[in-house]
């Protein structure tokens, strides 16, 4: 049994998304060592996932990148090749290929550094019947292990249609000399969806042409300014020392809930017999603190994550 970390996940879309220069990627957490989405699965396509968020993040060994990355990436259609339902509830939305594939890929990008920056962000409209891309900048790196291989990693989310559904993932793949490109491979674990959970993973056939994109200058010094104009990021556990008097247990930190089974069928009249950890304050006049009686975004935290 594989657990699927939902919370390292975001860390790495953080760190994969504030990434500017080279040396932001060996200040950045990193894994001791590359056990998932090594260079030869990656250019055999013979990934097998679900693999740790960790996997798409630099090793502790990682060096700046010895290749750019600007030019048009293409990746081939497909549908996935596990798609795990968490939750599908109330709409009972009808899982067949469609929804299982992804849009049409074909974007440019523009490598300043190490970060890896799309030309077009946002949602992106196309024909699909059920998602739009997001892109968001990524990274680039090596690794020593990588064969001389350069690394890409992007974050990327499915937006459904007329609506406002996030499904949450990361692409990575391996560039070579002369714009030679591996599989990709990408994984779909978070998302920001009441009633439709899931996750999912695939490897796509990738062409790659190099090329500097149309006003690559203003497109960097774009995003350079972006990120200044950030607020900084610091370890929460920072405060303690900045604010000598601050208390931390009001803070609100908690110790992971355990994930307790109670059971997912019956109405908010039957008598609770299996009570879920909620504080009070998120219960409503509405909702009892019982499994069945919650809204759908406070069961999320008890749902099993595992492949």
């Amino acid at each position: 049994m594989r657990i699927v970390s939902r919370v390292p996940g975001w860390t790495c879309l953080l760190l994969l998304a504030t990434g500017l220069a080279a040396s932001a990627v060996l200040q950045a957490a990193t894994a001791a060592a590359r056990a998932a989405l090594t260079a030869d699965e990656l250019v055999a396509g013979q990934v097998r996932g679900f693999v740790p968020m960790v996997a798409f993040t630099p090793t502790a060994d990682a060096t700046a990148p010895l290749r750019q990355f600007s030019g048009r990436l293409e990746l081939g259609a497909a549908v996935a090749a596990d798609f795990q339902v968490r939750w599908n509830q109330p709409f009972n939305i009808p899982v067949d290929e469609q929804i299982r594939s992804l849009p049409a890929f074909d974007f440019e990008f523009l490598q300043d550094g190490a970060a890896v920056i799309p030309l077009q962000r946002g949602p992106v409209e196309n024909p699909h019947a059920s998602w739009e891309w997001v892109l968001e900048p990524g990274r680039a790196w090596n690794e020593p292990a990588d064969q001389g291989y350069t690394r890409v990693a992007i974050p990327f989310a499915l937006q459904e249609r007329n609506a406002n559904c996030v499904h949450n993932g990361v692409l990575s793949f391996v560039i070579g000399d002369g714009g030679t490109v591996s599989k990709v491979y990408y994984e779909i674990a978070s998302e920001t969806c009441a009633y439709f959970k899931f996750d999912s993973w695939g490897v796509l056939a990738a062409r790659f042409t190099p090329a500097v994109p149309a006003h690559a200058g203003e497109v960097a010094a774009n995003y350079r300014t972006e990120l200044a104009a950030r607020l900084p990021l610091r370890p929460l556990a920072e405060l303690i020392d900045r604010q000598p008097g601050l208390l931390a247990s009001g803070l609100a930190l908690a110790a992971p809930r355990a994930r307790i089974p109670p059971p997912l069928t019956g109405s908010c009249s039957t008598a609770c017999t299996t009570p879920v950890p909620v504080p009070p304050a998120k219960a409503t006049t509405h909702f009892a603190t019982c499994w069945h009686c919650l809204p759908i975004p406070l069961r999320r935290p008890w749902l099993p994550r595992s492949a």
